[in-house]
């Protein structure tokens, strides 16, 4: 059926028996009640109120919840309501709801569907009544069988089209979900780019298992699908962009979420602190999640702020099946720092900003400046005391937090290149080409391409894209130059390597260290086979990017003799620190393990 506010007077013909009608309230409390018919001149429900479609993505459970009745059902608000009738003609339906016809199809029985409706009233009673009615329409699904159609309609609908479509990319069947495009998609989404965007949603949460929402809705005058999908290792939210013929105009990924069952390194003391949930905002629009760890104690406690690597992390910075923040927050947290770590904006939000506007201010400086100034408020934190660690693109961003806030305590940057952005960035697109020792067309074409757009950022006119990521957006990060900006800050400054990162390397430890030279309150320490999450890995060469979907755990030693260095470096604080028996405040004895050994 289709709604309207008055019956259309150009439909031409007898109109038929309506198979359901929806009465909406739109004055409080709201409430929406849809009426399904069984009763004389229909002798059934419509399967589009009941049917699940037999080609759709399932759950995990083996039954899709995406028919369109659910969708719409679960997403409104206030009060949702559905009951059955064993009567419905045209003259009982509202003026505002106009039906379009559709054949009768045979499918359950009047008995069937008063047992059901007795099975809803009482549902409604136990459960929120937005809820329950989610769970009519799933088991009036369930009561059915065959394909769900809308109405008379004989092509698929747009959210069908648009999930036979993402099929085909969820599959990685790249050609065939190009070909699903208009002109200018086939022009513009290569298979390259497809490659790449699976090849990130793959890395970060594993194989689709299921798709757990669909809706149909309207953007910037297009008809778009947003779809909520789950993966072996978490959740994804896509977007497909449909032109009015069906073909796919646009595609969007807007989250990536990864769910991983956590175990805790050895070095962690579960019992010698608490991990909560917060809440932080640099702007009221855009608040971040993010978890507090405090010790177990009176405190006040020297803090540190955690800001993470490039590109869109969560909470934990978690890398592949890798949670690198959860790592350091809850070793730190086990010697009696307290630590705040906060999910990336472009996580959050990843719409907040067109790719090319997103700049170093709203991705990293802004929330971070925010973490500071929440961690000196907690009660249990010494304000004087709170440091900054700043993890690869993290660490480049963090000498500006320090400088703009002098009563930083410190600065720890781990993994963190000291050259030029751009050169890194080239020297990385080098070594994976060149890792197997074979180089093929297209990865020399994607190199050339690579190449041209860093040109055009060296030349000030930056065009076409790097790593998938619009030149313009490069631009601004190859401005900072982190070196200089430690020789203008006063606090004491830490940096850390591991000898196997492919992505800093030991130029940067050369250039920190020639750079800095003059500045005593400055150390340095680079690990044995480590790679650039701090990890063992695998092998004693050089890491390849393979190794971050290794399952693995921030090195000890890295951990313990980072959080020493903090606690050596923190003012003492006004208040004795009153500390339970069990919770110790030295590491735990025992050399250093031989793939971890510091060296000068």
């Amino acid at each position: 059926m289709a709604c309207a506010r008055t019956a259309s007077s150009s439909s031409s013909g007898l109109m038929p028996p309506a198979l359901s009608v929806t009465r909406i309230s739109s004055v409080p409390p709201f409430s929406t009640t849809t009426v399904i018919s069984s009763g004389p001149g229909r002798g059934s429900a419509d399967p589009a109120s009941r049917a699940l479609s037999s080609s759709s993505l399932t759950t995990l459970a083996g039954r899709s919840i995406t028919s369109p009745a659910a969708i719409w059902l679960t997403s409104k608000g206030g009060s949702t309501r559905m009951r059955f009738a064993d009567d419905m003609t045209p003259a009982s339906i509202p003026s505002r709801c106009v039906p379009t016809s559709a054949p009768p199809a045979p499918c359950a029985s009047t008995d069937d569907l008063l047992e059901f409706r007795r099975s809803c009233e009482e549902s409604l009673c136990m459960f929120h009544q937005r809820r329950a009615a989610a769970a009519a329409v799933i088991l009036a699904v369930l009561a059915g069988g065959g394909r769900p159609a809308f109405g008379a309609q004989q092509t698929p609908s747009k959210i069908e089209t648009a999930r036979q479509a993402l099929k085909f990319f969820l599959e990685k069947e790249l050609p065939k979900f190009i070909d699903r495009g208009d002109a200018t998609f086939k022009e513009k989404f290569t298979v390259a780019i497809g490659t790449g965007i699976w090849d990130r949603i793959h890395f970060k949460v594993g194989h689709f298992a299921a798709e757990e929402s669909a809706r149909l809705i309207r953007e910037e005058g297009r008809d778009v699908v947003a779809f909520e999908l789950r993966f072996e290792r978490g959740r994804a939210d896509v977007r497909v962009g449909l032109s009015p013929g069906g073909e796919v105009v646009g595609f969007w990924v807007d989250r990536v979420e990864p769910e991983i069952e956590y175990e805790a390194p050895g070095y962690v003391d579960v019992e010698a602190f608490i991990d909560e949930p917060v809440r932080v905002a640099a702007d009221e629009k855009f608040p971040l999640r993010g978890r507090i760890t405090i010790p177990v104690g009176e405190g006040p406690f020297p803090g540190v702020v955690l800001i993470s690597d490039a590109g869109p992390l969560d909470v934990n910075a978690t890398t592949g099946p890798n949670q690198v923040f959860k790592d350091v927050a809850w070793g730190f947290a086990s010697q009696k720092l307290a630590v705040l770590r906060v999910e990336k904006r472009s996580f959050a939000y990843p719409r907040a900003y067109p790719p090319a506007e997103w700049t170093p201010e709203v991705e990293f400086i802004d929330d971070a400046v925010a973490a500071v100034a929440a961690l000196r408020k907690h009660p249990k934190v010494d304000p004087r005391a709170v440091f900054l660690l700043g993890h690869g693109m993290g660490g480049v961003i963090t000498p500006t937090i320090a400088r703009k806030d002098p009563q930083i305590a410190g600065v720890v940057l781990l993994a963190t290149p000291a050259r030029p952005m751009l050169n890194m960035i080239e020297d990385q697109l080098h070594y994976l080409v060149n890792f197997d020792q074979i180089i093929s067309e297209k990865e020399q074409r994607e190199l050339a391409a690579a190449l041209e757009a860093i040109a055009s950022v060296r030349a000030g006119d930056p065009k076409g894209s790097i790593l998938n990521t619009p030149a313009m957006y490069w631009s601004r990060y190859e401005k900072l130059d982190p070196v200089r900006t430690c020789l203008a800050t006063k606090q004491p400054l830490l940096i850390v390597r591991g000898e196997r990162d492919f992505q800093v390397t030991e130029e940067d430890t050369v250039l920190w260290k020639s750079r800095l030279a003059d500045r005593s309150d400055v150390e340095f320490r680079t690990y044995r086979r480590l790679n650039h999450l701090l990890m063992g890995g695998l092998g004693t060469g050089p890491s390849s990017p393979g190794e971050y979907s290794s399952p693995g755990k921030v090195s000890k030693e890295v951990v313990l003799e980072t959080a020493q260095w903090i606690l050596s470096k923190a003012p003492k604080p006004t208040t004795p620190v009153v500390a339970p028996e069990s919770a110790s405040t030295q590491p735990p004895a025992g050399p250093p393990s031989p793939d971890n050994t510091p060296t000068p």
